[in-house]
C-alpha cells in the first residue's frame, strides 16, 4: 500500500509503505477480522527498524511473547 497519514478521532495516524513482494507479505500478515491484513509482530518489527520509526513504542516483552 502507499503511505500516508491520517487524523481519526482516536489519534493519529501514519502508514509508511515498505516495499516487499507479495509472497512475503502473505506469508507473514494475517486477516483475522476479512477486512484489513495485519502484520505479524516480528514482521512489523522488522519494519520499524528498517525505517527507524517509533522504535521507543516497542513493547519487548510483547513482542517476544509466544501469543
Amino acid at each position: 500500500g502507499k503511505s500516508g497519514f491520517y487524523k481519526t478521532r482516536f489519534g493519529s495516524i501514519e502508514f509508511v509503505h515498505v516495499p516487499h513482494s507479495y509472497e512475503v507479505i502473505m506469508a507473514n500478515t494475517t486477516e483475522p477480522y476479512d477486512t484489513i491484513r495485519l502484520a505479524k509482530k516480528l514482521f512489523a518489527f522488522e519494519d520499524l527498524k528498517r525505517i527507524d520509526r517509533n522504535m521507543y513504542l516497542i513493547d519487548y516483552e510483547e513482542l517476544y511473547d509466544e501469543d
